[in-house]
């Protein structure tokens, strides 16, 4: 905010219907940059969002690979972070043994993943019981460096050849890398159903 002093003079001119040159001097002031935006939609059942497991997806049977919770998720203050150990390692959180989590509610899955442009990636699912889902699955290939959200319809992954929609009976979910060497790093975040 500026104050501007006027003299008589300048008053009395400004008056008139006349006008007066105003020089300011003084150092910009910028303003904060926004904070980020969130791209990815709102999740109805959550798997992995902000580097927290859903309460209830408390084992890990990730294969060929490690995780850790990292600083830098996409619009969360964290995200997690899959290592390969060998080829086509994967991060495959998982319900207590026993237990199942629904999708029913949902249309569609989703997950944001940061890795590098032309790295694949793939999403599956397991029923209770540890009991594979014969549907085809999905493979996403990344189109850009950095964060990229990918959405699937749900029947594509959860939807049994034999048994039909088996989205209510959800025991583990998998997200593999395609490469076929170990040392792929790459970041999970906002992973559930829409």
């Amino acid at each position: 905010m500026y104050t501007i002093n006027l003299t008589n003079a300048d008053a009395e001119t400004l008056a008139g219907g006349g006008s007066i040159e105003l020089t300011i001097t003084g150092q910009a002031v910028s303003n904060p940059p926004a904070p980020p935006i969130a791209t990815s939609p709102t999740l109805k059942t959550v798997i992995v969002q902000n580097g927290v497991k859903n309460p209830t997806w408390i084992e890990d049977y990730s294969y060929s690979a490690t995780d850790r919770v990292v600083s830098g998720g996409n619009g969360n203050a964290s995200a997690v972070e899959v290592t390969t150990t060998g080829p086509w390692g994967g991060y495959q959180p998982s319900n207590a043994p026993g237990t199942s989590t629904s999708f029913a509610s949902s249309t569609h899955l989703s997950v944001d993943i940061y890795a590098p442009k032309g790295n694949s990636y793939s999403m599956q699912f397991l029923m209770a019981g540890d009991v594979a889902i014969n549907a085809p699955g999905i493979i996403f290939t990344k189109q850009k460096a950095g964060w990229e959200t990918f959405t699937v319809a749900k029947a594509q992954v959860m939807t049994d050849a034999v048994k039909g929609d088996v989205s209510a009976t959800i025991y583990k979910g998998a997200i593999q890398s395609k490469q076929s060497s170990g040392g792929d790093v790459f970041l999970v975040d906002n992973w559930g159903g829409i």
